[in-house]
């Protein structure tokens, strides 16, 4: 397999990162309705958390097989994680996609696109509670603490329906 070269230059300019952060909030804010849209092919419930959790299953294998096709691609070889790194990557699948992502589909059954696209921003937060605590890559400071409580706060104020904490679609 020949590795497909990207010029560094061509990937800075300025229509190119626009074009691909544009694609990038397109296919992530796809993602609610899509779901939403599946649940109703797939005649699944908002009661029936297996089907939900095996849906979510299959669309990330999905996505893994082609992000490791394209990255194959891209790289000329068939790509696979560096010896050492398997104890940080499940760290990394558990919090960061299945815990999240279980609570996401079910979530999703139960409310709004809308409302659910507010929920997830929490993952943002969870984000850098990981990365600086978990993998020691960021360095958490008071204001970055105080800015997830204040964005965490804004989620949940958001979500109220009155004075009581009942998150629902209606």
């Amino acid at each position: 397999m020949k590795k497909i070269e990207i010029n560094d230059k061509w990937m800075q300019k300025t229509s190119v990162v626009w074009f691909g952060a544009m694609l990038c909030c397109l296919l992530w804010g796809s993602a609610f309705p899509c779901i939403k849209i599946g649940y109703g092919l797939w005649n699944i419930e908002s009661a029936d958390t297996s089907a939900q959790i095996l849906f979510a299953g299959m669309r990330f294998v999905l996505a893994g097989i082609l992000a490791v096709i394209f990255g194959s691609l891209l790289e000329g070889k068939f790509i696979k994680p560096e010896k050492g790194c398997a104890g940080k990557i499940v760290w990394l699948a558990m919090l960061q996609t299945v815990i999240q992502y279980l609570f996401f589909y079910i979530g999703l059954a139960h409310t709004s696109g809308v409302k659910a696209s507010i929920i997830e921003a929490v993952n943002v937060f969870v984000a850098i509670i990981v990365s600086g605590f978990i993998f020691h890559q960021e360095n958490v400071t008071a204001k970055k603490m105080l800015g997830c409580l204040v964005g965490f706060a804004g989620v949940v104020l958001i979500n109220m329906n009155g004075m009581n904490f009942h998150m629902n679609s209606e």
